[in-house]
Parts: structure tokens; sequence; C-alpha cells
């Protein structure tokens, strides 16, 4: 049997809360005003501490939303003790000038998420009045020198209206600007799958990432401008090439409201073990999921289907994202269905099939 080394852990996703003030057309977790699960403050701090041990570097909070979680202050407080890196995942909406000035004091970054440049375009997916609030509270980070950006969830929507989000970004004070991929789950997949895009508009929505992050204003971070240069270039772009390889159970981990520890917080379907009753790191080091995807890591996904096998970028990529692969067919090795790329390998083995005949 080949021994398989528990790598280093780096990044650690914490779903603190399911509870959110917002109930956002494409929320992957569909959290809302009616949910109220949230991680123990003793748990939370314990994983903390776990994770500091092994070396881990960034915690994510998220949710729901983070702001509503009655001890994300004591939270990034502990995290600061221990060292760790801290991003915020937030709508923005609740971040007054006390939280403004304490987060100021603090080793925390924030993404403060907006869908478009006016309310009428961000209201129409976050709900009526969240513009006003987020923007509000954005203006409140930059006047107390917070480290912030915007993140903006590409959909086939809103994807023209980049250009104007980068603008707005810029006039609010953000750092960056972050573009997200639109998930095929959650609620947009259940209620509303005139959001997603189909396989078709994935390139033309790189091509538009390609020409914001072109203009210079703003750093701009998006896994499309590594698929993009991928399948133009041949190779991604250095020093993040390795976003193209799914770091989930590798270099990264979740945990969800109620404890439970997952590769990802898109791998919703294979939960790894319950940290309050295992321990954090019993479960990242003995849970037979995270070995079953380690284990994929090495002997590579692509080889075990046909179409990923025939294209010549699978060695960056191996396969793409697997969650969205599980999470669609109940299969680790299939093709990843959100990839442009897949078409034109689909017509290499058809013309190799015509050959072989």
């Amino acid at each position: 049997m080949t021994h398989l080394s528990v790598p280093d852990l780096q990044a650690l996703f914490v779903n603190c809360t399911d509870h959110c003030n917002l109930a956002c057309r494409h929320c992957i977790k569909a959290a809302g005003p009616s949910f109220r699960t949230a991680i123990a403050k003793d748990l939370l701090f314990a994983i903390l501490d776990e994770f500091a041990e092994l070396g881990g570097k960034v915690v994510i909070f998220t949710g729901g939303e983070p702001f509503l979680y009655p001890h994300l202050r004591e939270a990034l407080l502990r995290a600061g003790e221990l060292k760790l890196d801290s991003l915020i995942l937030t709508n923005g909406t609740l971040l007054d000038e006390p939280w403004a000035r304490l987060l100021g004091g603090l080793k925390v970054r924030l993404h403060v998420s907006l869908e478009g440049p006016t309310a009428e375009t961000n209201d129409a997916v976050r709900g009526t009045g969240s513009f006003e609030l987020a923007v509000r509270g954005a203006r409140r980070l930059t006047e107390a020198c917070v480290d912030w950006g915007v993140q903006t969830t590409v959909s086939s929507q809103n994807a023209e209206l980049l250009p104007d989000i980068l603008r707005l970004a810029k006039e609010l004070g953000a750092r960056n600007l972050a573009v997200a991929n639109m998930d095929r789950y959650g609620r947009a997949a259940t209620n509303h799958p005139e959001l997603i895009p189909t396989r078709s508009q994935q390139r033309y929505i790189a091509e538009v990432v390609k020409r914001v992050a072109d203009i210079g204003s703003l750093p701009v971070e998006s896994t499309y401008l590594q698929w993009l240069a991928l399948f133009e270039n041949g190779r991604p772009p250095e020093p993040n090439g390795y976003l193209l390889r799914c770091g989930a159970g590798r270099v990264k981990c979740a945990i969800t409201a109620d404890g439970i520890m997952l590769p990802c917080l898109k791998f919703f379907q294979m939960p790894c073990g319950n940290v309050a009753r295992e321990g954090f790191t019993a479960v990242w080091e003995r849970s037979t999921v995270l070995r079953s995807l380690r284990q994929l890591a090495q002997t590579r996904t692509v080889e075990a289907n046909a179409t990923c096998a025939k294209c010549r970028f699978a060695p960056c990529c191996n396969g793409g994202c697997r969650a969205v692969v599980h999470n669609e067919t109940g299969d680790l090795y299939g093709p990843d269905p959100i990839c442009w790329q897949q078409s034109q390998c689909d017509l290499c083995l058809v013309e190799s099939h015509d050959q072989d005949q």
C-alpha cells in the first residue's frame, strides 16, 4: 500500500454561523434570517489552537454573515494571538463605526460582496437596500484604514458590469477586486438557474475578467485568469498556478456551523468527521474521505476519464474542481462540467475514434 503523508494545512474556512440578514439569490448555503446554527465559542477556539499547531496560515471567516456571529470579536483576537491571518467574507451591511475602528487595529482583511455597481443591479441579487448599506460600510472601512476588497460573484447576468464594479471599488477605497465563480448548487441551482453561466459562457466571462484586470487600477484576483492563461499559454502564471489544482483536503479544509469538517465548503456532500467529538487534528490526519482526495491528487484524477485523459492541459489542472463533479454526478473522477476546454477535448475523442475505425 502506498503511504500517503498528511500534507501541510494552510487555509481553514470557518462557516461560523448559518444566520444571515440577507437571502441572496445565489447563496451556496441558502442561508438567511431564519437560520440560527452557530459554532460554539469553545469549539472554535480549540479548532484555531489546533490549526495553528499544525502550521496553518490563514483563517477565512464566512457564513451566513460573520458579523452576526456573537463571538466574532473574540475569535479574531484569538487568531491574532496565534499569529494567524484572518479574512472575513461579509455582505458589508452590518459594518458600523465601532466595528470599523476595531478592525482597523487588527491584522485582518475583509472581502465585501457587491454584485453590481448600482443599487438596481446589486439589490436584484442581494436584496433591497443591501447596496446602500454595503457601500456605507465599505466607506467606514476605508476611513479606519482597514485592508479590504470587493468580492463579486460573476454570473451570466453581471459579467459586463465588471468594469463599472472595478471603478466603484476604486472609488470606495478597496485594495483589490476578487472575482468568484458562480456555484452550480445552493439557492442559485434550486431557485435561480438563470444566474449560472453555461459552459459556453465560461470563456467569454474569463475574457471579460482579463479585460478588467488589464485596466490596472486595482489588483484583480480570479481563477478565471488562471484558466485563461493556461489555455492560451499552455501553463498557468506563477506564483499562483497551484490554484488550478484542487487543494481540498490537502492544503485547505472547512468547518461547518455545526462542527463538521469538510474538504472545502463546496464539498458539502462529503463530511469528514465531527471535530467536537473527534478533535480537529484527528479528523484532519485520519479521515478516510481526506485520504481518498489526497490519493486522487497523487495518482492523477484525469487518468480515470477519457475526456480529461485526452487533454494536454490535464497535468496542470488535474481535472478541475472535484467538488463540482461530485456534487453533480456523485463521481469524483469525471470531467469538470464547467470546463470550457472540454468541448474541444470531446471533439478530439471523436476524431480519434474515427481514425481508429
